[in-house]
């Protein structure tokens, strides 16, 4: 078998792929939600509704 080596600039690339991948759909969910009123989103203890809690 060969490997390539692998230089960071490739480890972080793949993190960063990967935290987006885990992150973003429960963000959009989350998001998605508030703007229902679902009050899923606080920002100082304030819930965020509407179009604001998707740029939260």
């Amino acid at each position: 078998m060969e490997f390539k080596k692998l230089s960071a600039g490739t480890i972080y690339k793949h993190l960063t792929i990967g935290a987006l991948i885990g992150s973003l759909p429960v963000g959009l969910l989350f998001g998605i939600s508030s703007m229902f009123d679902m009050s899923s989103i606080k920002l100082n203890e304030t819930p965020v509704i509407g179009v604001m809690a998707l740029v939260v």
